[in-house]
């Protein structure tokens, strides 16, 4: 299919992206020389907040299982003491019956023993559970000792926690923008586009492509470490990314799945599903399927293939490839190309349309 720029466009497109990776450059370059300087404690931050926030885990861990202890305890105590009443009841029926049998003159009778016999027993018992409550009872004591310690210990840790992540922030402040490390990226992968759509070499463009895909996998690699700082509303989240999406797609186009399936681990955030997000859609849709999770990927699917426009196109496009059903796949993706035709993006990563080239390549690995 003729590409929807025309050559004047992909030459104008290719001379702006040039002028900004450059004007881009600069400016990363001297963040870098901020960043040189600071890379040691910067780790040593890391680590530390790291190692307070296992300590805190691991001191609410120890809480939870001390307060299933302690209730356990009390419920035990409570039952023993309320054995103990049941105990002593019947005890104490039984000394009532055994007077009134005395004043009988009775004392002597096989009955009467036979009471006598099963109050000594009760109050046995009795004894018994009058020191398992007291053992009880002290071990309740010494766990909720631990866990007035384990209290102390949580509130200091906040406080630690709090001051190293303080302490983070404060150097992170001097790290670049992980959008603009990002962007550097789109930059790339678009350049290598409007290179390879005005006659470049394909090699050049899939041995790019694939540099960019890992480059965005070591970026995501290191917002998950906690490297930079970002709020779950960053497009960085949530396989919201468009650099991601198209790193994705035309790291497959260009037959390794492997690297893709890497991007995807590293970008995905089960914690943070965002399905009517074309670019998260899409992204999770490639990654289920490449990682064989297709019970998920049926279930989402199935909710979005009679859906409009692109969500609904994505959808029947993965759903058919599940079923194998080619010749439904072969529509859904053209129809696909055909919504890629309708708009043009002014970052460049629509050229070639990575989305459908990557489609077309698991189509034809079936």
């Amino acid at each position: 299919m003729a590409s929807k720029y025309t050559e004047v466009e992909l030459l104008a497109m290719a001379a702006n992206i040039d002028q900004e990776r450059r004007d881009l450059a600069t400016r990363l370059n001297s963040a870098q020389n901020r960043v040189d300087a600071i890379e040691a404690e910067l780790q040593s931050k890391l680590e530390h907040n790291a190692k307070v926030v296992t300590e805190l885990d691991d001191s609410d861990a120890e809480r939870s299982t001390l307060e299933t202890s302690l209730a356990e305890l009390n419920e035990n105590v409570a039952a023993t003491h309320r054995k103990r009443a049941r105990t002593a009841q019947r005890a104490e029926t039984i000394a009532k019956e055994l007077a009134a049998m005395a004043a009988d003159s009775s004392e002597r009778s096989p009955e009467y023993r036979k009471k006598r016999r099963t109050r000594a027993r009760l109050l046995a018992e009795d004894d018994e559970l009058r020191e398992q409550a007291a053992k009880l009872t002290e071990k309740a004591s010494s766990i909720r000792f631990h866990h007035g310690e384990n209290q102390k210990q949580r509130q200091d840790l906040v406080v630690r926690q709090r001051r190293a992540a303080q302490q983070l922030a404060d150097l992170q402040n001097d790290l670049p923008s992980p959008a603009l490390l990002a962007h550097r990226q789109g930059l790339e992968l678009a350049a290598a586009a409007c290179d390879r759509a005005l006659g470049g070499s394909q090699k050049a463009h899939a041995t790019t492509t694939l540099a960019v895909a890992k480059q965005m996998v070591f970026l995501h690699q290191q917002l998950r470490a906690g490297r930079y700082h970002v709020d779950t509303t960053s497009t960085l989240t949530g396989l919201r990314s468009p650099v991601t999406r198209a790193a994705m797609y035309a790291a497959t186009a260009a037959g390794c799945d492997e690297i893709t399936m890497a991007l995807f681990d590293a970008a995905r955030d089960d914690d943070l599903r965002l399905d009517d997000i074309t670019e998260a859609f899409q992204s999770l849709c490639l990654g289920l399927w490449l990682k064989n999770e297709h019970s998920e990927l049926q279930e989402l699917t199935g909710a979005h293939r009679y859906d409009f426009g692109i969500h609904g196109a994505t959808a029947r496009a993965f759903d058919a490839l599940q079923k194998g059903k080619n010749n439904l796949a072969q529509e859904a993706i053209a129809e696909l190309r055909r919504l890629h035709q309708r708009e043009k993006r002014t970052d460049g990563l629509d050229v070639g349309d990575p989305i459908s080239a990557g489609l077309q390549t698991l189509l034809q690995s079936l």
